[in-house]
């Protein structure tokens, strides 16, 4: 055991190098995340390059577009500051709609700066976390289920996505929204996006987690545990990788998750005062019909972000229920002819 725990640490102390020299990814892998890494790629925020099968932090180009495209968002959002400035009470704008534009360019400010810094910029322990999740991969993988998986996350992912885009899409056409507002409501989709992935891989990871412990259980139901030490030295070192991936991913998401959270607060308070004042200056604007589209839409996007975090935390205690079981196959193994 001592053996296994040296062991351990040595492969901690040779992480690094590990992610520069041993990048070849498998297929199957490419396949599990391609969903999730599309969406980061089409918002110009990718987490690493895969190129010929290889994968590799992001290079100083990749860095300079990402960043010179949240400048060119933000630009969009102090327009329509400027904007809001010059026609506070025209077009039936009104005070809270001016401080909601307000807060959303520093909200969308402080979560670019989030974003770049987690997804961009830490491209390599991105690519840690790919290559750690690929060698769980390789010992725990149910190959039967494997397709059905990959559909999962196409589907969960392209309906969580689409209906993001659908709000913003309905905002634009039937509010009649300027073009810079239709940019700055996609560009802000990029932390709904993190949100998706976040859900996708605590769900793989506790996927993993119950393939782990159904093998070792199916090892602890064998009469004969002769020759088992292979056996048992690969199922430590993935459970090591399985849990070196759980790290990685608290150190990559919480900030994302607690920004979302934040964003999610001020933005319910501020869209309830926005219809409260709609409906009080009905008279101006002279239309009803766009006061309740304006509501409905406001409250679309509130019931959106509502189950994105409730899901995401249904996901986590799933994968935390999991690990308590397998703190429950580790006691049995304890107490077994295996030690």
């Amino acid at each position: 055991m001592k053996s296994l725990k040296a062991k351990h640490f040595k492969k901690k102390k040779e992480c690094r190098v590990t992610v520069l020299i041993n990048n070849l990814m498998d297929k199957e892998v490419q396949r599990l995340l391609w969903p999730l890494n599309l969406m980061h790629h089409i918002l110009l925020c990718p987490k690493y390059r895969i190129k010929n099968n290889f994968i590799d932090p992001n290079g100083l180009v990749i860095k300079f577009i990402s960043l010179c495209f949240i400048i060119s968002i933000l630009s969009c959002f102090l327009y329509r500051l400027y904007d809001m400035s010059f026609n506070a009470f025209a077009k039936g704008r009104t005070n809270a709609m001016f401080i909601c534009a307000f807060v959303d360019f520093f909200l969308f400010a402080a979560g670019s700066f989030i974003n770049y810094t987690v997804n961009v910029l830490k491209s390599e322990r991105n690519v840690s976390f790919v290559l750690k999740f690929q060698n769980v991969h390789r010992v725990v993988n149910d190959k039967n289920k494997f397709h059905k998986l990959v559909l999962r996350g196409w589907v969960g992912t392209l309906i969580a996505c689409s209906f993001s885009v659908y709000i913003n899409v309905c905002s634009w056409f039937r509010l009649k929204l300027p073009v810079h507002d239709f940019l700055c409501g996609l560009a802000c989709l990029v932390f709904d996006f993190n949100l998706v992935y976040a859900m996708r891989l605590i769900s793989l990871l506790r996927n993993k987690v119950l393939l782990w412990n159904c093998k070792v259980k199916d090892l602890l139901k064998k009469v004969d545990h002769t020759n088992n030490d292979s056996f048992c030295e690969k199922m430590f070192d993935t459970y090591v990788n399985i849990m070196d991936c759980y790290d990685i991913y608290i150190v990559t998401y919480q900030h994302l998750i607690v920004f979302h959270t934040v964003e999610f607060f001020f933005h319910f308070l501020l869209k309830l005062k926005v219809v409260t004042e709609i409906f009080k200056r009905v008279h101006v604007i002279d239309d009803l019909a766009i006061a309740w589209l304006t509501a409905s839409t406001l409250y679309t996007w509130v019931v959106k972000s509502l189950i994105f975090e409730v899901i995401l935390s249904s996901y986590c205690e799933r994968f935390y229920m999991a690990m308590i079981d397998v703190q429950s196959t580790c006691a049995h193994i304890l107490t077994s002819n295996l030690t």
